[in-house]
């Protein structure tokens, strides 16, 4: 492998990436953008293909294969690449450069309106513009499962469900459906502490590294079955964005080089926590975090109003920070899922958490608790921090935070929650949006297409799905 793919490559221009490609003998340049779900695609090219003049008129596809763009009459665009987010991927053991795109409209002659990155630019342009700060940092902390493989319990519906650890032994049988109980695929908890990890472990902190991410920490849950979790340390929105699809694309495939395979579905079964992404906000003007102040927790007036503007949003954020009918199987108050929409620096089951671990007082943050690693994080990123903007703008106070003491005559009140379903949330979009409309930031079609996907592709199909714990309970009525 050559010692490119071992330390982070910087590169900021068409002729150093080129440049680049000679120096390590590159084969394949993937050109990579984001669908309106948030999947990663490449566009595969031979290097020879890659010149300036590439990075200028850029690389056109046929939109209609991708979700987001396939409802579209004119489906024709052009993914043009960023020179600044080049990286050598060494994933499949091949010198393969990747590139980031933004995709561009031909016939509007402008960008995508509904590309996911092109959101992302344009809150940070409208933040800008505001005079609150000159930046927001997003510093994720994700989740994921590894497991062997999947096993269907459900064959003749295909459905696949995630197969415990059997530690050398044989898979049991799924054959037969004879009860509710056997219905369901059980991944079994393993309590030891030990990390049975660390050679994967390893080698993804060594990959991250060489693509370029910064990695606050990764580290095993306590107590979870091959829980693992990656803490990122905090960047722009669209710099952010860009490394979490890094991310993910990283440990799916160096899990599979494991003969793991890793997932970051929200609820991959009923017997395990979920997997969340803990996002944690600051906003900077001047090199100054404004965050710090006097006010509960250390905090400033400034940011308990961006906490006011996320808890009234909340519900309908959740159709962008929880995009999927089984983000709300980990969103529940019987598992202590964080679904009131209060906040505290203790009560787990607050949406909004006020960190306590820092060791620098200026380095006051906010952090989030409700999303999850399925969503399109230039587009949750962005609807959050558009929610934290009309917080700010229109001095929303968030009210007392959920660990305020009560008077012993006074009886604890009714809590808010966040919606039970995606479709609760996507109703909750529908009704209260003006505030991403903002700026041009979001648009109306991306909305009704976000809305329209989300309930034609995903809620609908499920609903007329039989469920394997269905047959369980029904078959022999």
């Amino acid at each position: 492998m050559p010692s490119a793919f071992c330390e982070p490559i910087l590169v900021t221009t068409p002729q150093k990436i080129l440049a680049l490609c000679r120096e390590n003998d590159v084969k394949t340049v993937d050109i990579r953008f984001v669908d309106l779900p948030g999947n990663w695609h490449s566009l595969s090219i031979p290097v020879s293909r890659l010149d300036e003049e590439l990075f200028e008129n850029g690389l056109g596809f046929d939109g209609k294969r991708f979700r987001g763009w396939n409802s579209v009459s004119e489906s024709d665009r052009i993914a043009i690449p960023q020179p600044e987010t080049a990286f050598l991927d060494p994933c499949d053991g091949r010198p393969t450069l990747s590139i980031i795109a933004d995709i561009h409209d031909p016939i509007a002659g402008d960008n995508d309106v509904c590309d996911p990155r092109n959101v992302a630019w344009k809150t940070l342009n409208f933040l800008k513009t505001t005079s609150i700060a000159d930046t927001a940092h997003f510093g994720p902390e994700v989740e994921f499962y590894l497991f062997d493989g999947l096993l269907s319990a459900h064959r003749e519906e295909r459905l696949r469900h995630p197969r415990e650890h059997n530690h050398g032994l044989a898979p049991p049988g799924v054959a037969g459906l004879n009860s509710a109980e056997d219905s369901v695929t059980h991944v079994h908890d393993s309590y030891s502490t030990a990390d049975a990890t660390p050679e994967l472990r390893h080698d993804l902190l060594q990959v991250m590294s060489a693509c370029g991410l910064l990695v606050e920490c990764q580290q095993q849950r306590l107590g979870a079955q091959r829980q693992m979790v990656t803490a990122l340390q905090g960047q722009d929105l669209v710099t952010m964005s860009d490394a979490l699809m890094r991310y993910k694309h990283i440990v799916k495939s160096i899990s599979c080089r494991h003969g793991q395979t890793a997932t970051f579905m929200p609820k991959p079964s009923r017997t395990l926590r979920g997997n969340g992404m803990r996002i944690q906000l600051t906003l900077w003007k001047e090199d100054t975090p404004l965050f710090a102040g006097t006010e509960y927790a250390g905090l400033s007036e400034l940011a308990l109003h961006a906490i006011g503007g996320i808890l009234k949003h909340a519900p309908c954020l959740a159709a962008f920070t929880n995009p999927t009918t089984n983000s709300y199987a980990r969103l529940l108050p019987e598992c202590e899922g964080p679904v009131n929409l209060d906040y505290s620096r203790h009560d787990a089951m607050s949406v909004c958490h006020i960190p306590s671990h820092s060791p620098v007082s200026q380095d006051q943050r906010i952090e989030f608790r409700f999303p999850d690693p399925s969503c399109n994080p230039y587009l949750a990123f962005s609807a959050l921090l558009m929610a934290v903007i009309d917080g700010i703008q229109n001095k929303i106070h968030p009210g007392d935070p959920a660990d305020t003491p009560l008077s012993p005559d006074t009886s604890a009140p009714r809590r808010e929650t966040l919606p039970i379903s995606l479709a609760d949330a996507l109703t909750a979009l529908q009704e209260d949006h003006d505030f991403l409309l903002r700026g041009d930031v979001f648009s109306e079609d991306l909305l009704d297409s976000w809305i329209r996907m989300k309930r034609e592709e995903e809620i609908e199909p499920l609903r007329r799905e039989t469920h394997p714990y269905e047959v369980g309970l029904y078959f022999d009525v």
